[in-house]
Parts: C-alpha cells; structure tokens; sequence
C-alpha cells in the first residue's frame, strides 16, 4: 500500500511454529510478503550461541531499520520487543513496565519522520494478569501525556502490540479507548483457529482513515501461534 501506510504488529513466538519447528526463515518470508512500513515484533529471541542476530536478519530481509528492546536475557541470547522502522533518523526511549515478581515486561518508544508526518510509536507486550495490564496500561498512558506536554511536534502516536487482554469491555480497553479511535477487534490468536483479540494497532484519531485484518494464509497460520495484525491508514496530511 505505497500510497498510504501499513503498520504490523506480530508475535513471532521465537520463530517457533505450531508444528515445532525453528525457522526465523518462514517469520521472514512473511514480514516480506506484507511490505509494511512499521513492524512491532513481540517474543523476538536472538540466540547468541548460533551467531544469529534474527532482528538483523529481519532488517536486511525488510530493508527497515532496527529497534530492540529486549527484556530478559542469559548467557544464551536476549528475548523481547523490537521495532522495524522505515527511518534511520529515531529518537528513542525504553521503558521497563514489569510488575512485582511476575515475567519482565518492557516498551520501545520511537519518534521519527516519515511520508511528510511525525510519528510516534510505542510498541509492547502487555502481561497475562489484569493487574499487569492495568499498570502497563498506565504507564503508557502517562507517558503519552509526558510526551505530549514536552513536544512541539505534531506527533501521530501510536501504539501497537500484543495487549494480552480478550475481554472487549475490560476497565483497560475502556481506558485506552479514551485517547485512541476505535479499532475493530481482530482475532488473531490461536493461528490455527483465531478466536481472540489480542493483539492491537491504536492510532489517535483524526489521522486518517484506517482498516485493520488478519494476515490470514496457510503460512501464518503455522509460523507462530498468533497471526500478524495489519492496520493500513490513509493519512489526513491536513491534520499535520
């Protein structure tokens, strides 16, 4: 969608499919096919003993620019967030939005320029637990607002990435739905036979007519246990 912009948020689940088998190679061939111009990627894990930098890979394979936030890490590798992004010109900022005793939970905030607008892009994974997600949820928010109030950029913020959260009426969905413009809810978990939610692209409104599906082929559907969310947006240039 050359004309307009294509957002993609994707669990790639360690580039392991449904069908046990380790393949960064098929998460690649997908993240080609959807020729997208921002891509957050969640459950990344780049394994250190391989000699294999898999979000480097995912670059070259995209020619986008690589963000990481990984948020657990050993003598293996790291595991995390990450970004791709059509610039190399980023500001940007990492977060730590874990909650007492519970698996590490991080964001990547970037802002750039790209097809005549700012951006800003806040790519996560939220946690199972509501409370998690309540305080993640929060964080985001608060962090939004900081920004805001710091910016003399017209910024069109974004956030995108695995929300965790398949009840459409929870106290965190109702919260975001306060400075976000309504998406449509996507099911696209479990690949095989997508029944919830979980995964989310959330634009500020005013910027542009957007549609949302699921990357929805035989392919998909194995390579990792949640389809890849697509958003294509028709920018309003007058809002900037």
């Amino acid at each position: 969608m050359k004309s307009g912009l294509r957002l993609v948020t994707y669990n790639i689940h360690r580039c392991v499919g449904r069908d046990g088998q380790f393949s960064p190679k098929r998460i690649s061939d997908i993240l080609q096919s959807l020729d997208a111009d921002i891509i957050a990627l969640q459950e990344l894990e780049t394994h250190a003993d391989m000699g294999l930098d898999i979000l480097q890979h995912f670059a070259r394979c995209t020619g986008l620019h690589p963000v990481s936030g990984p948020t657990l890490f050993n003598e293996r590798g790291h595991y995390g967030n990450a970004l791709l992004l059509p610039s190399q010109k980023v500001t940007n900022l990492k977060l730590d939005v874990s909650f007492p005793h519970r698996e590490p939970r991080g964001l990547i905030c970037s802002e750039f320029h790209h097809k005549g607008q700012w951006f800003r892009v806040i790519a996560t994974h939220f946690g199972l637990r509501r409370q998690e997600r309540m305080l993640q949820c929060q964080r985001v928010l608060e962090l939004l607002k900081d920004l805001k109030q710091t910016s003399s950029k017209p910024f069109c913020n974004v956030v995108m990435g695995d929300l965790n959260e398949w009840w459409p009426w929870s106290g965190m969905l109702r919260r975001l739905a306060c400075d976000f413009a309504g998406a449509r809810l996507i099911r696209t978990f479990p690949s095989s036979y997508p029944l919830f939610a979980l995964d989310r692209i959330l634009c500020e409104p005013g910027w542009g007519q957007i549609e949302y599906r699921a990357w929805d082929n035989p392919q998909t559907r194995i390579a990792s246990d949640h389809l890849p969310l697509v958003a294509d947006i028709k920018l309003n240039l007058s809002a900037s």
